[in-house]
């Protein structure tokens, strides 16, 4: 059991390296956005994988847990802000890229949040383990970014209403995580207080 346990942490630490790597990637070459739609996929890979073993085997722990919200933040905080600022989605027009924002920022104050919980958590010995609105949050959060980056891909090669579409997809899934943001942070209130 205890090498399984090792397996699990290293897959959530592989996950953190991949994470920041796509970070990286995004900022800097945006020439390599097919390696980076591979990158995230791998992120999510690690995601599933990690906490698959942890159940299965019965062998969650505070550091893995804590690992692995670490892994999350550190993808989906900066790659967020990342693709806002410097490869937004190509249709300005009515109230994509503005709902978008908006949603970018209303996740960041929830994924704040969120941090703040898990420290009170961390200071007060709690329970660190995740909700299931937490785990939908971050799984919508996955997909809205992988629609996000395979919308960069194909930004040159594919028909503007197909793209149009993805923008609308990725709103809407970003629209959702954010609801389940909300009553993540109010269950981790309601945990804690």
């Amino acid at each position: 059991m205890k090498n399984l346990l090792n397996v699990a942490n290293f897959i959530t630490f592989l996950g953190i390296i991949l994470a920041i790597w796509v970070n990286t990637l995004v900022f800097s070459s945006p020439e390599l956005i097919w390696v980076v739609v591979a990158l995230v996929l791998l992120v999510g890979l690690t995601d599933f994988l990690d906490g698959y073993l942890a159940r299965k085997y019965k062998i969650q722990t505070q550091i893995g847990s804590f690992l692995d919200r670490l892994r999350d933040k550190i993808f989906i905080c900066p790659l967020l802000v990342i693709l806002v600022l410097y490869r937004p989605l190509k249709f300005y027009n009515g109230l994509v890229f503005p709902l978008l924002k908006a949603l970018v920022y209303a996740t960041l104050l929830i994924e704040g949040v969120l941090i703040i919980s898990w420290i009170v958590g961390v200071s007060k010995r709690m329970d660190l383990s995740s909700n299931k609105y937490g785990k939908r949050k971050m799984a919508l959060q996955f997909l809205a970014v992988l629609i996000w980056v395979f919308y960069l891909g194909l930004e040159k090669h594919a028909k503007n209403f197909f793209l149009m579409g993805l923008s609308y997809l990725a709103v809407l899934i970003l629209l959702i995580s954010v609801i389940y943001g909300f009553l993540s942070v109010r269950e981790y209130l309601e945990r804690y207080f």
